[in-house]
């Protein structure tokens, strides 16, 4: 695959990868063979993710969403509201979507992004711009950088995104660039200097509250 930013399977044998260029393309033999799928921009595309074979929504640069109802074979494009850059995006169902990025774009759709609505995890919060993880429709974590000391924590919804809770704070030395849960308590993260260069895996199993390296 060219230019490939993300890539999601929705079972072992149909996928796609999203990338520079505005490129999607799309694997229905596990892998073996990828063709072209059109999306209509050029824009840098940062996440594919579907909530079955046919719904999926790619988020990319300049606050770019798109959807497909017909398993990729056509794309449109969706109004976010925000020229930030959307970087990642949990899929509660074909409805019920999350978007985070830069510039506290923190986003959600319950109508499968008819409509996009605004979350805040506070007013000296800046939205982390790598990602966002729900485990059902109620429970999830996402990061946040706060602005005055720049550093990055991790924070935990159980009302669907309503509130947000602080779980951790990491400092300032590294970004959290991935979360993801298992379940309720037991997940892992990846730390990174600068998003480039991985320093460290940690994991959890009280829910984020505590996190240690992993082995």
């Amino acid at each position: 695959a060219l230019g490939g930013h993300s890539v999601h399977f929705e079972n072992q044998n149909t996928g796609w990868i999203v990338g520079s260029g505005g490129i999607i393309q799309k694997t229905t033999n596990g892998g073996t063979n990828w063709f072209m799928q059109y999306s209509g921009t050029s824009r840098y595309l940062f996440n594919v993710s579907f909530s079955s074979l046919n719904t999926g929504y790619v988020i990319g640069d300049s606050g770019l969403i798109i959807k497909s109802t017909n398993g990729g074979e056509n794309w449109l494009r969706q109004n976010s509201g925000t020229t930030s850059i959307l970087r990642a995006q949990a899929l509660i169902n074909d409805n019920i979507i999350y978007v985070v990025g830069s510039n506290n774009a923190f986003l959600k759709t319950t109508n499968g992004g008819i409509n996009w609505f605004s979350l805040s995890l506070g007013n000296s919060i800046e939205v982390g711009v790598f990602d966002i993880k729900f485990i059902d429709q109620y429970i999830g974590w996402t990061t946040g950088t706060v602005l005055q000391s720049h550093h990055h924590k991790i924070f935990k919804t159980t009302d669907g995104g309503k509130n947000w809770i602080s779980l951790f704070d990491f400092g300032k030395t590294d970004l959290i660039t991935s979360v993801f849960y298992n379940d309720e308590n037991y997940g892992f993260l990846s730390l990174a200097n600068g998003a480039v260069a991985l320093t460290s895996i940690l994991n959890t199993n009280d829910g984020g509250i505590n996190w240690i390296p992993s082995n």
